[in-house]
């Protein structure tokens, strides 16, 4: 039970994060948000802007515009993930 609550709190911080990271690079490098696609927060996890995002974070191409900022939101989006990925699977394993 505590995995599962810990995976939630996860998710909802990591939400969050997210929510921030997207306004960031909506405002702050609007071209890399458009060659992104435009990815909003709520759409699919399967679509291809949200799956290119994903790639984005993923593959640390946040750290290529030298914002601090945004560098801080991505490393934090991709620890938040993880780590609601291995609360989950815990919470499985439990």
């Amino acid at each position: 039970m505590i995995w599962a609550i810990a995976c939630m709190l996860a998710m909802l911080v990591n939400f969050w994060t997210t929510h921030r990271l997207l306004d960031r690079l909506q405002r702050q490098h609007p071209g890399t948000w458009t060659l992104l696609g435009s990815p909003r927060l709520g759409e699919s996890n399967l679509g291809p802007r949200w799956l290119e995002f994903a790639k984005y974070i993923w593959t640390l191409r946040f750290r290529e515009a030298h914002d601090s900022e945004l560098n801080r939101l991505g490393w934090a989006s991709l620890t938040g993930e993880a780590a609601a990925l291995m609360f989950f699977l815990m919470s499985l394993v439990a």
